[in-house]
């Protein structure tokens, strides 16, 4: 019984350990989608911010207008690609979530055993214990029995 419940009792500190390892892969992987969704909000916004400015200044020469539309085009490829980057990073947060919960799920299977064995190992010690009394009152009476009969030779 003991070896098994010491058993179950790493297995637990070994989910509980694996656990706090995915919570750190999960929180690792949402600043790391953070961090890109931050780097598209100022890719959007710069975007904004020359198209804006393209509009407003005075372009004199077909050169410029398309080295400038060559530019926002650029600028609006970058925003897809961090976009992409964003809708992957999410798909990675998603299952390092869904790791966490199965990790969690795992922990609590495991202290419910170390709970069922321990619960089961204190009914046995309490029995042990009471079986021990009984055979000790009984010890108790046999020897009292033995000295009555042998005081009551005596006399």
């Amino acid at each position: 019984m003991k070896p098994l419940l010491e058993q179950k009792i790493r297995s637990q500190e070994s989910a509980e350990g694996a656990l706090t390892e995915r919570r750190k892969e999960l929180g690792t992987e949402e600043k790391a989608l953070e961090n890109l969704e931050r780097n598209e909000e100022s890719l959007v916004e710069r975007y904004a911010s020359k198209r804006q400015q393209t509009l407003a200044n005075e372009l004199r020469s077909g050169e410029q207008i398309e080295r400038r539309s060559a530019f926002l085009r650029g600028l609006a490829l970058d925003i897809e690609s961090a976009r992409a980057g964003v809708v992957s990073q999410k798909v990675i947060v998603g299952r390092a979530e869904y790791a966490v919960s199965e990790a969690t799920e795992l922990v609590a299977k495991c202290r419910r055993e170390v709970d069922i064995l321990t619960k089961y190992r204190d009914k046995l010690e309490a029995k042990f214990n009471r079986e021990l009394a009984r055979l000790q009152e009984l010890e108790s009476d046999e020897i009292g029995n033995m000295l009555y009969l042998v005081r009551g030779r005596k006399s």
